[in-house]
């Protein structure tokens, strides 16, 4: 397709047929394919010189990002996959056919050896990302927890309550026994409260002042 400038794409765009549209879109996905393996076929080789960092970056990923006006993930993506590529070379076509995409050789990629990687790339043809995810824990499985014995703590007592709470239940329990309760139906106006020698309060009338009677005054 020639080039034409960017506000005459749509217009022409436009006249095309549904099935001439689509067809321009497959060959377009075709060339972006191989353009990109083109693309990581270059960066492996970069990868083996020190071009970038004489050219002022600190790093290929910089170089990605600064030089080339990448993403981060577009550059990551590319820069993993593209040392997985430079040990074995089949990626490349693999990603040119469109028979796998960068994302899953990157996952696939610390997984791939020279024995393995025919197989695996096969069978991540067309894979969606968590199918990809499931082949790389069948690659490499988390080991299994060894099992132990825990021995488990002592219970704890609740601990004694304070010396000085102590002190006052008893105060109260004495208390209890030694005054029963006042009796009721006494008339507040003509009695009134008191303390009798033992220390409990006693209900006595107002001319009369004595105890209750009872050696157990209340």
């Amino acid at each position: 397709m020639e080039e034409e400038p960017h506000h005459d794409v749509r217009a022409s765009l436009r006249r095309l047929s549904d099935v001439e549209l689509i067809a321009r879109i497959r060959r377009l996905v075709a060339r972006e394919r191989r353009a990109t393996a083109l693309l990581l076929a270059h960066l492996a080789e970069l990868d083996t010189r020190d071009a970038h960092l004489r050219a002022g970056y600190s790093s290929l990923f910089a170089y990605c990002r600064e030089g080339l006006g990448l993403s981060e993930h577009d550059a990551y993506n590319r820069i993993e996959v593209s040392r997985t590529a430079r040990r074995l070379p089949l990626v490349l076509e693999r990603v040119a056919s469109g028979a796998v995409n960068l994302t899953t050789v990157r996952l696939l990629g610390p997984h791939l050896t020279p024995e393995n990687h025919r197989g695996v790339l096969e069978s991540a043809r067309g894979k969606r990302r968590t199918e990809v995810e499931e082949m790389v824990a069948r690659l490499a499985p988390f080991p299994e927890a060894p099992p132990f014995v825990r021995k488990l703590p002592a219970p704890r007592s609740a601990p004694p309550p304070p010396a000085g709470l102590r002190l006052r239940r008893a105060h109260r329990r004495h208390r209890s026994r030694r005054c029963p309760p006042v009796a009721s139906g006494l008339r507040a106006r003509s009695h009134r409260w008191r303390r009798n020698a033992t220390g409990c309060r006693s209900r006595s009338a107002v001319p009369r002042s004595r105890s209750c009677g009872s050696p157990r005054t209340c």
